[in-house]
């Protein structure tokens, strides 16, 4: 095509129509999530990562005197902060909601409304997660969707980890945006069972908890040798925040977060917890206030994992945080006397079983089992496959076997099989950690369109092995179409976004 004289372009402009199609090419997609993070409405409010926001305005709400207990999930689910308000005369914020935001980001948020007088107590899981410098983007992303002042209080060190996943929570907030579709949390974990203090207030009358992940207290500060752990990076800047505090004339404790017994790691000696503890307070710049052994609690007092606890396990763990508050200014009375604080209530009453002895599914014969008890009753995990079973490449998982049923999936469960695509059967609850490593082969794995979050319990990354870690890269897990972005939004399978996909005929 040739242009008329009068519409021939120069040289210069020329380039300069080209630079604007390429930077119009290049920009439009930083434009786009510019304006989805910082611009488009949010989407996540009224879930389990909006309640960051809530948490955030009472403490900037609160002008005197506070207490703030910080922490992960373990303080979200294990507070009674009325209870502490009544006994101590102080307004409390639970600070607490999510290990995969990081115990260093909920420091950060709560800098700017540190005020003299103020008491805060650090409560971190004992992880090697929450004890370190770990900040998660997306996560972060989510918990403060339409709050850009809450993301200009994040260390300038963590602005990578918020740029590299932009990208990703942009295209799950457009998608929700232009689906008209709406985030789900798993039951219980909806903004809506949080109180105004910030406490998880969702009845939780027994232990449900499946499985959890072992508590181990291998993590040992030695400032004096030239290699710096995370940990020792955690605590250099747990220090630095603590003379923050103090400058603001606010005082900083640290106690320690509710632990099931039953999940302290078998190799744990009480010299490993003790080195533990002796560390811990000759590393910090504030005084450790609790005594380990009172927050190491009996299963009874647990719900969903080994953190989290059930309405007795709260009232249990908040009369201790209460007195071991008291104590710091020479208050040795007993907010409640130990004898009358209510008794583990366990597991509700498991319903009789009643498969007949000889009730075994024809799928058993390939897998090979183990057996565990729980709740009074007898299981079967799947631990591997028999040869006959190494050779499929399609199996369904069995419900029972010999008149038990087959619950669970272990790790490596499926290691060294042709095994390519898998059936869950509607009795299968939990999937452990490692349970497709080995499984070169194996590339899709379908959930019951019938199963929810819930229903199939995995380890989220708060653990030390998710369930997909060493499998094959390739693997895709098939989860009702009606219940995926549940799935996507929850606590546990959250962890899992890369693998999930909607199965369009559930």
């Amino acid at each position: 095509m040739i242009l008329p004289q009068k519409l021939k372009l120069s040289k210069s402009l020329r380039f300069l129509l080209v630079f604007l199609i390429i930077a119009a090419v290049f920009f439009t997609p930083i434009i786009t999530v510019a304006a989805t993070v910082f611009v488009l409405p949010p989407v996540y409010d009224d879930t389990y990562y909006g309640v960051l926001a809530e948490k955030c305005n009472r403490l900037e709400e609160l002008k005197e005197p506070k207490i703030t207990v910080i922490g992960g999930s373990s303080v979200a689910f294990g507070l009674d902060s009325a209870l502490m308000e009544e006994h101590l005369g102080m307004r409390v914020v639970n600070f607490g909601l999510y290990a995969d935001l990081g115990t260093k980001l909920m420091m950060d948020l709560s800098r700017p409304t540190v005020k003299e007088g103020d008491i805060i107590i650090l409560s971190p899981e004992i992880n090697p997660q929450t004890l370190s410098l770990y900040f998660n983007g997306k996560s972060a992303l989510m918990a403060t969707d339409g709050r850009t002042d809450l993301k200009s209080l994040m260390d300038s060190a963590d602005f990578s980890s918020l740029i590299g996943n932009s990208l990703s929570f942009t295209a799950d907030k457009l998608r929700y945006l232009l689906t008209g579709t709406s985030p789900q949390s798993r039951a219980g974990y909806e903004k809506e069972f949080f109180n105004e203090y910030g406490d998880n207030v969702y009845d939780r009358p027994y232990n449900v908890m499946e499985s959890g992940n072992p508590i181990k207290f291998d993590l040992l500060a030695n400032f004096e040798d030239d290699i710096t752990t995370e940990y020792e990076e955690f605590i250099e800047y747990v220090n630095e925040y603590i003379q923050y505090a103090n400058r603001r004339g606010a005082t900083v404790y640290f106690s320690f977060c509710p632990m099931d017994e039953d999940y302290i790691d078998p190799s744990v000696t009480e010299a490993d917890i003790d080195a533990f503890v002796f560390n811990l307070t000759e590393s910090l710049d504030c005084r450790v206030i609790s005594n380990i052994n009172t927050y190491i609690m009996d299963d009874g007092y647990f719900y969903d994992t080994e953190f989290h606890l059930n309405n007795a396990g709260v009232t249990v763990r908040t009369v201790h945080l209460i007195d071991d508050i008291k104590r710091t200014v020479g208050d040795y009375s007993i907010t409640i006397p130990y004898d009358k604080l209510p008794a583990p209530p366990g597991y509700a009453p498991a319903p009789p079983e009643d498969a007949p002895e000889d009730d075994t599914d024809p799928n058993a014969k390939y897998f090979l089992y183990e057996e565990y008890t729980t709740r009074g009753n007898t299981y079967l995990q799947i631990v591997g496959l028999t040869e006959e079973g190494k050779g499929k490449t399609t199996l369904t998982t069995p419900t029972h076997n010999e008149g038990v049923k087959v619950k669970r999936i272990a790790k490596s469960a499926f290691a060294g099989s042709a095994l390519k695509v898998l059936y869950l059967s509607e009795e299968i609850n939990s999937i452990q950690g490692e349970a497709f490593r080995g499984a070169t082969e194996l590339s899709e794995v379908y959930l019951p369109d019938s199963a929810q979050p819930e229903s199939v319990s995995v380890p989220n990354g708060f653990a030390e092995h998710l369930a997909t870690d060493g499998c094959n890269p390739n693997l895709k897990i098939y989860v009702s179409s009606l219940y995926y972005e549940k799935f996507l939004g929850d606590y546990d399978w959250g962890d899992y976004g890369a693998f999930l996909v909607k199965n369009q005929k559930g």
